[in-house]
């Protein structure tokens, strides 16, 4: 299946608004905090989250390398017990791991722990950044998880021992081979891999290129601000794929209107405060 997305978000695949809704209908969304020099893309992230309608967000930190600094008013937090449990993830729905996570050997360790947790709990996943480390070393350890894997190119590369160029020269060859990893045997996994023009698919047969070339999504943060849109879709949409769609095709277009007041200098936070001007207006 191939669809290109032009200039407005997918609103067909929003589930329908309950009139007599509350905030226990829709998505909590917990995100890891990760180093608490990065700390601040949990921030975007949750800021994304509460802007493209969850309900409620919880940030979860662990041990004393977080602060609260900067977090939202609107925004919960959890200090966190040395052993993650099924506990740690109570209420929750919906849950973001990488965003500021890092490479050091004590945070992947604890972004596993929730992976593992999350996908014995059937929480759906939004992985970025460090934690995509998570799909490629025992990925049996997902096994039956539902995730979306949101890797640049960079990341991507990474991912697949190849290039960045390889990449480039031939992205839906790349997209091929993400979904053929074996973390894909094993996992439910939507694939976005981000750029110039973003493809997102579940299997190699069934994706979408998006078209792109926004240069006002070209700022640091705009990818965890992405990934706290697609977390807060996953109860407002009917399946995983259809939270990935839209939520590309939304911050596309929360860019796109940014751009009709400058083509450059936004920041990651205008990003997802354009968010419900193009998916609930």
């Amino acid at each position: 299946m191939l669809i290109l997305a032009k200039d407005q978000p997918l609103r067909e695949l929003l589930k329908a608004p309950d009139p007599g809704g509350h905030k226990g209908n829709y998505d909590h969304v917990g995100i890891l905090i990760g180093a608490v020099e990065t700390e601040g893309a949990a921030h975007l992230c949750a800021r994304a989250a509460l802007r493209t309608g969850a309900s409620l967000v919880t940030l979860l930190a662990h041990g004393e390398q977080t602060t609260r600094g900067g977090a939202l008013s609107e925004c919960m937090f959890r200090l966190l017990p040395e052993q993650i449990t099924t506990a740690s993830l109570a209420k929750i729905s919906s849950l973001v791991i990488g965003p500021g996570l890092g490479q050091q050997q004590t945070l992947q360790a604890i972004a596993r722990q929730f992976a593992i947790q999350a996908t014995a709990l059937r929480i759906p996943m939004v992985i970025d950044a460090d934690a995509l480390f998570l799909l490629t070393e025992n990925p049996a350890q997902l096994a039956g998880a539902r995730i979306v894997a949101t890797p640049h190119p960079g990341e991507a590369a990474n991912l697949l021992g190849i290039s960045v160029k390889d990449i480039e020269a031939n992205r839906l060859r790349a997209m091929h081979a993400l979904c053929n990893l074996d973390v894909c045997k094993q996992a439910h996994v939507v694939w976005v891999l981000k750029g110039h023009s973003p493809i997102v698919a579940e299997k190699i047969d069934r994706y979408q290129i998006c078209e792109g070339h926004v240069p006002a999504l070209s700022v640091g943060g705009s990818g965890d601000v992405l990934s706290g849109i697609i977390a807060a879709l996953f109860r407002q949409t009917h399946e995983m794929l259809d939270a990935a769609l839209l939520g590309v095709t939304a911050h596309l277009a929360a860019g796109r209107l940014l751009q009709t007041k400058a083509t450059r200098g936004h920041l990651a936070s205008e990003i997802a405060d354009a968010v419900p001007s193009v998916l609930f207006h």
